[in-house]
């Protein structure tokens, strides 16, 4: 009986490992299937000093590094040699074209002149873009989405090449300058060009070889004798040992240009801007309006030499003509039939902070009271005045902590006993509701509230609760490696979270908390808490100063690059601007050109 057993024990598993092993040939066989579908080539070309052929006069002198980028090519798997070439016009797109050749230098001057042929606008080119592919990978039509995530934007570039060459499907081919310049994920420009064929884009990638492309991306300026520039997603890296006081300051001068430079003559400020097509969004924000309008008045506070105070005051006197109302005793902004608690508490601190304040001492009056008549007995705030039943949840991460900034900056002015004891009643209240809700918004607009607070209170439950929650938000948002590519170094984004993506805007309000935390643990003596602040600062200044609009280079495509110098854009892979964009992040510098020293910006 045992050794009957035994030998239905033995069969059942040799029946078990006879079944795993079919999968196993299975699932090789499926793999190798997809492999041969498409059979990888091991690249063989002349080295470019063994080619006969030149480059074009244009690009003759331009210092391109053609052995490196040989080097990088030689042995990969593409099936001959290309280059991508477009021409622009003071911003303006000319043409593009994409060539080939028997090797490096072939490649450029093909592409070079077809792209000169497609060139119709009537002024000569100013400025040039090169593209020359070192790799490619190809990609399963189950899969290619994830491999064209927004992440590789600006990287990576796509070909979709017929399996069979006499079908008759042309190849496409996409340029990572390509969708810098149109501001278009990669997946958007295949489905746009599936319509152009007026095919549905699963029938006609089912018919294709996929290819997610690496490649060297060359800015070359036409006029002049300035070498060619390599970019990345069209902009330079910007390492960490360049975030300085010298590089800061510049940066700083650049956002304050842009805020100026894009406030209209009857006072209104720009709102959305979009580069790619150099228009304004129709969008708009009240709370990020008198943000925008607190970061002109610090800016022309800062630099009283340039009298932009009556700028100031005209942006003022517009959004409050524009969206100021009045329920009595209550004053409130209004837009779009929504009247925020954000928004009355920013445009508060904007009246506050202003020369011209007791002009305006009638509506911080009425503002005020909004604020007092939306706080509760047990600390909590509404966050609508209008409508009142809106849902606010989520709200409660940003109004309640910009509501307690306001406040405090009248406390720190009138040593109002009452208003601190209801600031201090909404602390407990939103430490409680943060511990059970956490979400990295409210961390820097409490923070900075709680340390107004704390410079005249000194208590330690402020400090203890300022340390705990930038503890928890640097060790949870923000990384000093690399996300796939280096211009991602010290953003605050954590992707396993449900905290929303990485933002301009964040980074910049952010550092507008750390360098108050910083300030803190600096005044208590507290070194530790100290550098890990300072670090966190000097990765968020790198992210950020990798975002702005900065030269020639990284506006290849605009057209109005005055208007365009100093902004932000909002991601490294999403060129639009948003007033907040540039206003976070300018309020964040001004305080660290102000608190640290020439040493701290060492990381």
């Amino acid at each position: 009986m045992a050794q009957q057993d035994k030998a239905n024990r033995n069969s059942t598993t040799t029946a078990i490992l006879a079944i795993l092993a079919l999968v196993f040939v299975l699932v090789l066989r499926g793999i190798w299937v997809g492999v041969q579908s498409s059979p990888r080539t091991a690249l063989r070309i002349p080295a470019p000093s063994a080619e006969e052929v030149g480059l074009p006069e244009p690009f003759a002198n331009k210092q391109i590094p053609l052995e490196k980028i040989y080097e990088e090519m030689k042995g990969k798997n593409l099936d001959k040699p290309r280059a991508y070439v477009a021409f622009y016009h003071s911003g303006r797109w000319g043409g593009e074209a994409w060539g080939e050749g028997a090797g490096l230098k072939g490649a450029i001057v093909d592409a070079f002149r077809k792209a000169k042929a497609s060139d119709k606008l009537p002024t000569p080119a100013t400025e040039a873009m090169l593209v020359v592919p070192t790799d490619r990978s190809t990609l399963r039509l189950d899969n290619y989405k994830a491999n064209f995530s927004n992440v590789h934007r600006g990287m990576r570039g796509a070909f979709i090449l017929p399996k069979d060459e006499k079908s008759g499907i042309e190849p496409f081919r996409l340029s990572p300058t390509k969708t810098v310049a149109t501001n278009r994920a990669i997946n958007d420009e295949i489905e746009r060009e599936a319509k152009v064929r007026k095919l549905p884009v699963k029938e006609w990638l089912a018919q294709s070889d996929i290819f997610s492309v690496k490649a060297r991306q060359y800015y070359i300026p036409l006029s002049g004798d300035k070498p060619a520039e390599e970019t990345a997603r069209g902009n330079r890296i910007i390492p960490v040992s360049e975030v300085t006081q010298k590089s800061v300051e510049h940066f700083t001068e650049l956002l304050g240009s842009w805020m100026f430079n894009n406030l209209q003559p009857n006072g209104r400020m720009t709102y959305m801007y979009y580069p790619s097509s150099g228009t304004e969004g129709r969008g708009n924000n009240m709370i990020r309006q008198w943000m925008g309008t607190v970061a002109m008045g610090r800016e022309a506070k800062l630099h009283p030499e340039r009298n932009l105070f009556p700028r100031v005051e005209q942006n003022i006197r517009y959004n409050l003509e524009q969206f100021y109302r009045t329920e009595g005793e209550l004053g409130y902004i209004e837009y779009e039939r929504q009247a925020k608690l954000g928004a009355a508490a920013l445009a508060m601190i904007s009246l506050v902070e202003s020369p011209a304040r007791e002009q305006f001492a009638a509506y911080e009056k009425g503002l005020l009271a909004l604020t007092l008549h939306l706080w509760q007995e047990s600390g909590e705030f509404f966050c609508f005045y209008k409508p009142s039943d809106k849902m606010q949840a989520n709200l409660h991460n940003f109004y309640p902590g910009e509501t307690l900034l306001a406040w405090a900056f009248l406390y720190e002015q009138n040593g109002d006993a009452a208003l601190l004891e209801k600031a201090m009643k909404s602390f407990r209240y939103y430490k409680e509701w943060h511990l059970k809700h956490r979400n990295p918004a409210f961390v820097p607009w409490h923070t900075q509230a709680y340390y107004t607070l704390w410079k005249k209170t000194k208590s330690k439950e402020l400090q203890d609760w300022i340390f705990e929650m930038n503890d928890w938000l640097v060790d949870e948002m923000q990384s000093n490696s690399r996300v796939a590519y280096d211009d991602t170094i010290g953003r605050f984004y954590a992707p396993s979270r449900n905290f929303g993506p990485p933002h301009a805007s964040a980074t910049g309000v952010y550092i507008e908390g750390l360098i108050d935390a910083f300030a803190l643990a600096r005044e208590i003596g507290d070194k530790e808490h100290e550098e890990k602040y300072r670090k966190s600062i000097i990765l968020g200044l790198r992210s950020s100063m990798q975002l702005q609009f900065q030269d020639d280079q990284d506006m290849f495509y605009a057209t109005n690059k005055q208007r365009l110098r100093g902004g932000m854009r909002t991601t490294v892979y999403d060129n639009e601007i948003r007033v907040d964009n540039v206003q976070h992040v300018l309020m964040g510098v001004q305080k660290v050109l102000e608190r640290f020293k020439p040493e701290d910006y060492r990381l």
